[in-house]
């Protein structure tokens, strides 16, 4: 087992890969999955509403936030799913927001071995930034560099019928213009 788990290490440029023995075991069995999109703090943060949620941004980046399904539901909690060592690559950079003249209509896509399994606008997310940073900032407070991942265009591996989980050897490119494109190998 040791060996095959070395085999599953990332290297950070660019790869996905796992550490934990259980979200290994579920990598074998074909059960992880990726989604997208992320924004940066610029400041403090507490109790913000929706019509100042933009004040508090400094930029925008992607992130590959891999899931290991099985292991997130088996615990039934988002975080254990998603928290592995080397899960969530970002990049390729930070893009300020008046870098974007409306974040809105901004494309998200992701590919999985040249294969378009997501696309949407930001707008279309289930929630909007302005709710996910007024929801946030009602039970915790924000410091600058915090970073928010809010969420996914629908796509997601396991919405298919059957299921379509990353495996050893897959390509992911995760795109949002005018960030760029952040690819990761599963290995």
């Amino acid at each position: 087992m040791k060996n095959t788990q070395q085999q599953l290490q990332i290297n950070f440029n660019p790869r996905v890969g796992l550490s934990w023995i259980e979200a290994l075991e579920e990598f074998k069995q074909g059960k992880i999955d990726v989604m997208s999109s992320v924004l940066y703090t610029e400041k403090r943060a507490k109790n913000i509403s929706k019509a100042n949620a933009f004040d508090i941004i400094f930029g925008y980046t992607i992130i590959n936030d891999v899931t290991a399904r099985e292991l997130q539901n088996n615990h039934k909690q988002w975080f254990i799913g998603k928290s592995p060592d080397t899960y969530c690559p970002m990049g390729p950079a930070v893009i300020t927001k008046d870098e974007i003249n409306n974040i809105d209509e901004v494309k998200l896509q992701t590919f999985v071995n040249e294969e378009e399994r997501q696309v949407g606008i930001v707008k279309d997310m289930v929630f909007t930034i302005p709710v996910l940073i007024e929801t946030l900032t009602k039970s915790m407070t924000l410091v600058e560099g915090d970073i928010i991942a809010t969420g996914t265009p629908a796509g997601v591996g396991i919405g298919f019928d059957p299921p379509k989980f990353l495996k050893p050897g897959d390509k992911v490119k995760v795109s949002i213009e005018p960030i760029g494109t952040l690819e990761n190998e599963v290995i």
